[in-house]
């Protein structure tokens, strides 16, 4: 067998394969960390306005749902806001109402371009300038803001209080524990109320649906409790003035019920005397009042006539008596109108004089109600022409 002219040819062409290798694969890393884009692949320019694009820079990426669809080439300032010039793949389509905004890419600062797609409106053409702005959290801003709390904070005091709790938890173990395992216990209860919890979800759905549906209903109560808030804001002097004059009545109430406290005592305990009175006479109390009526209707009936008390007693039969009393002994009336009331039944209280016999009519009277048939001239009937006189001519007469 032959051997080769050249020895050095066969190591020559092993090392040009690997020397082509590296370079292939050194040009995908350039490409990867320089975040190159292909020079086949054809992208659609688009601007974004933000009103801050610190640590922003060319060859960024641009995302959008967590996704690299494009990079940053260009960051300049006009008119105090900044503007970024960024490319998209050619796929993707923009619509009126998209929103830029910056987004964190690392924990040393660098940043990226996220953009914020909306489904409806028209589609933006290439070259438009997106002016909705979605600003993102800010380390910076949130470290400046509790800068000054931090600063307020004593380390001594910090240390106290952490040793405090330290100790504390090392000398109660056993309660420490407990604590755990009853929280153990509460997640496993937890844990078999699914089914409960589950409704109590799907409670809570329906009336935030039910809320949902009167929201405009809502609304109008919200504008309505802003506009009484605005009312009262209007009036805050007099708001201060009532609260103080409260203040002020409240003051001399104290000061009324202080200097009398005796009179209040001494009223307290005669209204606790009258009440026990009441209590003890509650039946004596209700057949007053239930008489009462009975007992006015014959000054009812006189004053129908415009006599007001203009009253004279021809006889007066009171209670427990046997007989009546007459405002002219000698001359006593031999017939009534209307037989009285007989206060003391079986006796001659009432009685027609001279132990007369009354007639059935008026034996029928004895025994009514007082109320029914007062002393004096009989009263009409009731009825409508009655009611229709009386308006017209006063006495009841058609």
């Amino acid at each position: 067998m032959a051997e080769h002219r050249n020895p050095v040819f066969r190591p020559l062409i092993k090392f040009s394969i690997y020397a082509v290798i590296c370079l292939l694969l050194l040009f995908v890393l350039a490409i990867r960390v320089g975040n190159l884009s292909s020079p086949t692949q054809h992208r659609a320019m688009y601007r974004a306005m933000l009103s801050n694009a610190d640590s922003l820079v060319a060859k960024d990426d641009v995302k959008i749902a967590g996704v690299t669809v494009g990079q940053v080439h260009a960051v300049r300032v006009y008119r105090g806001e900044a503007v970024v010039k960024f490319s998209l793949d050619s796929d993707i389509h923009l619509r009126q109402g998209t929103a830029a905004g910056l987004r964190w890419q690392n924990i040393i600062g660098a940043k990226y371009l996220y953009l914020y797609p909306s489904t409806t409106g028209a589609e933006l053409p290439h070259g438009a300038t997106l002016t909705n702005e979605v600003e993102g959290a800010d380390v910076g801003d949130f470290l400046m803001d509790v800068g000054g709390f931090l600063q307020a904070l004593n380390p001594g005091d910090i240390n106290a209080f952490t040793k405090s709790i330290v100790e504390s938890l090392q000398d109660n173990q056993d309660q420490v524990s407990q604590l755990l395992d009853n929280t153990a216990t509460v997640s496993e209860n937890l844990g078999n109320q699914d089914t409960n919890i589950a409704q109590i979800v799907d409670n809570l759905t329906g009336v935030l649906n039910a809320l949902e549906s009167r929201d405009s209903d809502l609304a109008q109560a919200i504008d309505h409790l802003s506009s009484v808030a605005s009312d009262l804001a209007t009036r805050n002097d007099v708001i201060d003035d009532v609260i103080a004059n409260f203040t002020q009545v409240n003051g001399d109430l104290s000061q009324l019920v202080d200097d009398n406290s005796a009179n209040v005592d001494q009223i307290t305990t005669n209204l606790q005397v009258i009440a026990k009175v009441l209590q003890q006479h509650a039946a004596d109390l209700d057949a007053g009042l239930t008489t009462a009526s009975a007992g006015l209707a014959p000054y009812i009936e006189i004053s129908k006539l415009g006599q007001w008390f203009a009253i004279r007693v021809v006889y007066a039969c009171l209670a427990d008596q046997t007989t009546c009393v007459y405002d002219e002994p000698g001359n006593e009336p031999t017939t009534l109108d209307n037989t009285p009331y007989n206060p003391v039944p079986g006796s001659t209280a009432g009685a027609s004089p001279g132990g007369a016999s009354v007639n059935s009519a008026d034996a029928s009277l004895t025994s009514a109600d007082p109320g029914s048939r007062p002393i004096g001239p009989p009263a009409p009937s009731a009825s409508v022409a009655n009611v229709v006189g009386f308006a017209l001519y006063g006495d009841g007469s058609q």
